[in-house]
Order: structure tokens, then sequence, then C-alpha cells
């Protein structure tokens, strides 16, 4: 039986200060906030996952009436439950331990040594709770990644950036994206820490910054998903379900845990939701290189 427990609560935006900053979009409602969930246990399992994996709640009530809320002991239980080694495991690393050392492998066996020892006293950050942080939201004008709807659909800016003469330059300008802007493509005169540049790469709507393709291809109902191989004719139909889907939240891993994390969350709407100002079906997807 599944475990009754809470959603992980990710991120709250006002959407009167959004309204301000991101006036363009006009799609959005300019009044009270909303609060993000996220089952990440579904959806580090499944990676790809229906609006169930997360939950999104439009609240328009009087900030006066807004009062913070303690951790669910249910977080405590886990979190007791997430920093209990698992005896199976351990038996696997220290039997794998004497396995290589019979073969003359110590390297290697130290490595399984040193897993099973981190499993035993792993005192790394809570997995269900995540700091508190205040993030501001600013208008910024981005290039698309290669893998977007939106780069694909500009012919004249995929040529820029495929042409053996101007490729390097397309990855140098969105190199902005992540860190101060450079012509030192291999980072080495980044001046700005990894966590600090991961922060750059929490999105409000606009184009997503995908880590494989364009993530609004995952919020396609699988049951209107086409058998591979795409023609081009499969490729159209498909790339317009993938447009009917609009980015609402994209939030680092490593930003969000502030912690050496991989991976992104993205949070996804039907753009006619949307419009209507309904976040009941919104979707989550999760990649990671």
């Amino acid at each position: 039986m599944a475990a009754d427990v809470p959603y992980e609560f990710i991120a709250q935006i006002d959407l009167s200060d959004a309204a301000v900053a991101l006036g363009y979009q006009l799609d959005i409602p300019n009044h009270g906030r909303l609060f993000l969930f996220l089952d990440m246990a579904m959806l580090m399992d499944e990676t790809v996952c229906d609006e169930h994996a997360c939950l999104v709640i439009h609240d328009t009530s009087a900030l006066s009436d807004l009062v913070p809320l303690g951790i669910p002991a249910k977080f405590e239980e886990m979190e007791r439950w997430w920093r209990t080694p698992d005896p199976q495991q351990l038996l696997h690393y220290g039997r794998m331990a004497e396995h290589l050392d019979a073969q003359g492998q110590t390297e290697a066996a130290q490595s399984m040594r040193d897993l099973q020892a981190g499993s035993e006293h792993d005192a790394g950050q809570k997995p269900f709770v995540y700091p508190a942080q205040d993030i501001r939201l600013v208008s910024l004008i981005v290039l698309p990644h290669k893998s977007t709807l939106e780069f694909t659909a500009d012919t004249a800016l995929a040529a820029f950036a495929a042409d053996d003469e101007t490729s390097d330059c397309y990855e140098i300008l969105c190199a902005n994206d992540v860190g101060p802007f450079t012509s030192d493509p291999d980072g080495f005169r980044v001046s700005q820490s990894w966590l600090t540049r991961e922060a750059r790469r929490v999105r409000c709507l606009g184009v997503p910054a995908p880590e494989q393709d364009d993530p609004r291809f995952d919020a396609i109902n699988p049951s209107e998903r086409l058998p591979y191989p795409w023609d081009r004719a499969a490729i159209e139909q498909i790339t317009a379900k993938a447009s009917e889907w609009t980015l609402l939240l994209q939030v680092s891993m490593a930003d969000l845990a502030q912690q050496t994390s991989e991976g992104t969350i993205y949070f996804l709407v039907r753009n006619d939701d949307l419009a209507s100002g309904d976040f009941s079906k919104v979707h989550a997807v999760y990649q990671q290189t």
C-alpha cells in the first residue's frame, strides 16, 4: 500500500509581482499567488508524469490572512527512514569489496568500502524540506536552447547556430544565461560559483532550458505520442501538440536544495488552462544530463 505523504513545497509566486516583472505575459493572472508542490518520489521514479506528480494552487486570500506552516510531521518520519542505511545495500558493498580484493583490485575495493561508510554516516541535507530562499522576478531576454521548439521553428537562427563560422558565437551568447558574458567557451575565467550560475536557470514562463529535449514533448499524453521513427509529417504533428504547453516554472535541483544535485524540474501548463487561470492539470517533468 502506498504511503499517504505530503507533497514537497517547491515555490510560491506572488502574481502581482509577476504581473509587474512579466507584464508582456498577458495570460498569467495578476492577483493572488501560486503555491507549487511536487511528489518528487513519483517524478524520480517515472521522470515523466501526469498532473498527479505535482499540485499547483492559485490562492487569492488576503495577504494578511497568510501564516507560515510548520514542517509536516510525516517528513520527520521520512527523514529518519531516509537516513537509516539499507542493510542489504551495506551487505552488498561489503561483499563487493571482498570480491574485488580477492581479484587484486584494491582501489575498486576501497571505493566499495567508502560507499559503505558513506551510507552508514550520511549527514547530508534533508531530501524532503528545502532551504527557504527569497527570489526576485526580473524580466530577461534569452536566446533559446538548441533543443527548444522556438529554436527549431526559427530557420534563420538555426542556420546561424549550425554554421561553422558562427556556431561558436551562438554558444558564447547562450553562455550568458548561466554565467557572466565571456568569450571563454571552456569556462576557465568564469567568476561565479556553480550554485550562483544554477540560480540563473530558475525561470517563470518563457522558453525552457532543457537538459535533454524540450520538456513540452514530455507533457504530451502517451496515447497521443506517435511511434518511432518519425517522418517530417509526424514531427510537425508532435511539435504542434508540444506547442500547446507553456513553461510555468523551471527549477534547478541544485539551486532548490542549495547543494550539489543533478537535474531540473519543469512545471508545464496547457496554454488554454493558463489563459483561463486553471492550474489543476499542471504537469511536472524531471530531466538530468
